[in-house]
């Protein structure tokens, strides 16, 4: 190791970068994650062991004089075991070319870790990688967001070889329930990590069952390395995780605007930041410039089945589930459809054994045996195609919404605004998102009541989640849906809908008989709150069912009933039923009219509600 340098130099170094004005220059903000606010700029960093100076996590030009008189010593600082040079290579290299730093003066130091590790990643290029929702983890049912760092010499037959960034919470264990409330409130620590691509790809693509999407991210050559070594300075370093602000798809923005700071990306968003949205600013700023998708193993299975007439997709099950038999079973088979037969069977055992996390031996001794088969066979199958069975992520509506609207109920005209922060609808524009699954999130209705001069609450949904997996001859699914907040809903005894709190959730099955038609059921139960329920509360169970149906390209259909048997408040019973029809205006607006009806012992209500959307 090398003498550091010499430290009168220090005090020129000082005034230069203080002339230069470098503790505001955007590079040295995003290197450091400074954030403005009333207060001034505070890093969203809060691991002391990141900053140089005692106030670096609020003061960006004592971080940096700090930063210099630290690159003048071979010794590591507090709380670190490598020279600074070594530890905050990204800060180094920028100052060396900003200020210009003479070698002769202060003295480069060799860092062997850091030249190991760097030359084990060997980056070229940048990936954004866009896992698709997964509605049973609340982590990612937003979708999520990775980097993918491209080495020397690797293709697209190749890139599983490549490593992945992935930014994530400590849950120490901790899911469900209580990982949305320490998420939210910010009681996780999150860490940057770097590991083989092929793990995540098996997580999400095999595991989860989850469609990816690689967008190339237009990075020269130095932008890269200086992520990837700024990723190198992050290295155990804690953030607060927070769900819906600081949280994967926010911070590798922050990576990329060490990249390129121009890009300004971590300042577009505030409240919350959605995977997707990151994706569409990304696309604004000119560096999303090639897309390639990944079916996940359910995907793929699909596109396979669709080949095959269902008889011989009835056999495939078969034979994935006990191959017993086998070549008796695939006697009357051509040899066309016994290698598509063979395939589908494959592709399917792969699939269970897969949903088993491997742990049955005996799904194991079929694949083999179907592997042999094949093998067998001669003739390979053509690979499944699975296309971009839900589009571009890139491409699809925004994810907040506010809507204006004219209708009419039993009792009044009324005029409504909504405004929805988050995220989709099961009859929203379709490209981009998940076919049957819908999350909204903190979503507002307000009428305005002419005849009477005032405005009322009309609903606030603070979370509805609808997930329809349609059942096939292969696959059987099971459906869920969760919805809680205020809605105006009629009870006994009152003329008009009360506001009440409700929460309800359920289970069931669904279906598509044909192509763009799905039907599906759900076994529900509910419970509401208020003042004018009899005792202030209901419970009860309930039954749903509905169709969504797209007729044409650009619109949509949905029909539901349901009927609610409330078994304490009053014993009462609540049926409905709903229609909508959606006209969609180019990817970022629709025009919709809706219906509904309602009745409870002794009162009816209905209304309908002609309302345009704007996506933004």
């Amino acid at each position: 190791m090398a003498a550091a340098g010499d430290p009168s130099y220090l005090a020129l170094l000082i005034e230069r970068a203080a002339h230069d004005g470098l503790a505001n220059h955007p590079q040295w903000r995003a290197l450091l994650h400074y954030r403005s606010g009333a207060s001034g700029a505070r890093s969203e960093v809060t691991d002391r062991r990141f900053f140089l100076s005692p106030n670096g996590e609020r003061d960006p030009r004592a971080e940096l004089d700090a930063t210099l008189a630290a690159f003048f010593s071979a010794d590591p600082p507090a709380r670190r075991e490598e020279p600074a040079q070594c530890a905050f290579v990204a800060r180094y290299r920028w100052l060396v070319a900003r200020l210009q730093i003479d070698p002769a003066r202060l003295a480069p130091i060799d860092c062997p870790r850091f030249a190991a590790w760097y030359a084990r990643i060997d980056p070229r290029a940048m990936t954004l990688v866009f896992p698709t929702a997964y509605l049973n983890n609340p982590a990612s049912m937003f979708g999520q967001t990775l980097l993918r760092v491209d080495a020397h010499g690797q293709d697209e037959d190749s890139r599983l070889l490549a490593y992945a960034i992935n930014y994530g919470a400590d849950t120490e264990g901790d899911g469900g329930a209580l990982f949305m409330i320490k998420g939210v409130a910010g009681g996780y620590g999150g860490y940057f990590s770097i590991g083989p691509y092929y793990d995540k790809v098996r997580e999400y693509s095999d595991l989860q069952d989850r469609d990816i999407w690689e967008f190339r991210l237009a990075l020269d050559a130095a932008e890269v390395r200086r992520a990837v070594e700024h990723l190198w300075e992050l290295r155990g370093v804690r953030f607060d995780y927070y769900f819906f602000s600081d949280n994967c798809a926010y911070q590798l923005l922050t990576l990329l605007d060490v990249a390129r700071p121009d890009l300004g990306l971590a300042e577009q968003f505030d409240a919350w930041v959605i995977p997707s949205e990151t994706l569409r600013a990304l696309a604004r700023a000119g560096v999303l410039v090639e897309a390639r998708f990944r079916p996940a193993a359910g995907t793929r299975l699909a596109e396979r089945a669709s080949r095959l007439r269902p008889a011989h997709v009835e056999l495939a099950r078969a034979l994935g589930e006990s191959p017993d038999d086998l070549e008796a079973q695939l006697a009357r088979l051509g040899d066309a459809e016994r290698t598509a037969v063979l395939a589908l069977a494959y592709d399917y055992a792969y699939y269970r054994h897969l949903a088993a996390r491997g742990a049955d031996p005996a799904r194991r001794e079929r694949l083999a045996e179907l592997l042999r088969a094949k093998a067998a066979g001669g003739d390979a199958d053509p690979p499944a195609d699975a296309g971009h069975a839900t589009g571009r992520p890139d491409l699809g509506h925004g994810s907040a919404m506010l809507s204006l609207g004219l209708g009419r109920s039993s009792e009044a005209d009324f005029r409504s605004l909504r405004l929805r922060p988050a995220y989709h609808e099961l009859l929203d524009p379709g490209e981009g998102y998940k076919r049957g699954a819908q999350i909204n999130f903190l979503d507002l209705t307000l009428r305005l009541l002419p005849a009477a001069g005032r405005v009322e609450t009309h609903a606030l949904t603070v979370l509805d989640i609808v997930s329809l997996a349609p059942r096939t001859r292969l696959l059987r699914p099971i459906s869920w849906q969760l919805r809680t907040g205020w809605q105006r809903a009629l009870v006994p005894g009152t003329e008009r809908p009360a506001l009440l709190w409700q929460l309800e959730g359920g289970a069931g099955l669904a279906w598509e008989p044909a192509e763009r038609l799905m039907l599906y059921t759900f076994a529900v139960l509910a419970a509401e709150a208020g003042e004018a329920l009899a005792g202030d509360r209901a419970l009860g169970p309930g039954l749903r069912a509905g169709a969504l149906w797209s007729p044409a390209p650009g619109w949509g259909l949905a029909l539901s009933a349901g009927v609610l048997d409330y078994r304490s408040g009053g014993a009462f019973e609540r049926t409905e039923a709903r229609f909508e029809l959606r006209r969609t205006l180019g990817s970022h607006q629709q025009l919709g009219l809706a219906a509904r009806a309602e009745r409870v012992p002794g009162t009816d209500h209905g209304e309908a509600l002609l309302a345009w959307r704007q996506f933004f």
